[in-house]
């Protein structure tokens, strides 16, 4: 199965990569109801997957949204292995995987922005973008947030004056 890197797909890809569940689940683990919906809406419209092919199991106010699909999944752990490869340029599908992983990894502290388990393909990518790491934060912030803009759900409600630089 040849998939066509839209970014859509791009951006299931990076939520893949964060995936600790089943290697053939395809999902999301969240607490945001509007990651939750962006999921669901991916999944139906844009993958046509059948509505009761998704699995929705709540965990307090932690919702985990998924479905199984063998060869998307091994497409999607193709892209997320050689996304320093495929994506040299910031370019709609490579803004839409990182906006992926940061929706699913990132989370903010006072030391500033951060990716949880950022990888060095991750790192060496965001380089070529003229964004800066140290371990997993993010120097150049408004860069990063400028970068995934528009497909990300959480960058999209970030207040910049409210963070840390």
């Amino acid at each position: 199965m040849k998939i066509k890197l839209t970014p859509e797909l791009c951006y299931l890809a990076g939520l893949h990569s964060r995936s600790t569940a089943e290697r053939n689940a395809i999902g999301v683990f969240t607490k945001r109801p509007e990651m939750e919906e962006k999921f669901i809406d991916l999944a139906l419209k844009k993958l046509k997957i059948e509505p009761n092919r998704l699995i929705i199991e709540e965990d307090g106010d932690t919702h985990h949204v998924f479905f199984y699909h063998s060869k998307l999944g091994s497409q999607l752990r193709k892209v997320s292995g050689s996304c320093n490869i495929l994506f040299k340029l910031p370019t709609p599908q490579s803004r839409s995987y990182m906006a992926g992983i940061f929706d699913a990894a990132g989370y903010f502290s006072g030391s500033g922005m951060h990716i949880r388990g950022i990888t060095t393909r991750e790192t060496i990518m965001l380089q070529q973008f003229g964004v800066h790491t140290s371990g997993d934060r993010i120097k150049d912030i408004s860069r990063f947030l400028a970068l995934i803009k528009g497909f990300s759900v959480i960058a999209d409600k970030v207040d910049l004056s409210k963070t840390r630089r």
